[in-house]
Parts: structure tokens; C-alpha cells; sequence
């Protein structure tokens, strides 16, 4: 059983962490190319 705020909460914050690992990734890349 979820609650539902927490797990708005989990999504809030991981999806900014998740775009900044994206992010770096892709930059990370393109320097090493």
C-alpha cells in the first residue's frame, strides 16, 4: 500500500535528479566525441 502523497513526493524529486543525470550524460558525450 502506497501512500499517495509520498509517492508524488518520490516522483517530484526523482524526476529532476533523473533529468540531470540525462542531461549530464548527453554533455558528457558530446565532450568525448
Amino acid at each position: 500500500m502506497f501512500d499517495q502523497s509520498n509517492l508524488f513526493n518520490i516522483i517530484y524529486i526523482a524526476l529532476p535528479l533523473f533529468g540531470i543525470v540525462i542531461l549530464g550524460g548527453l554533455i558528457y558525450m558530446q565532450r568525448h566525441h
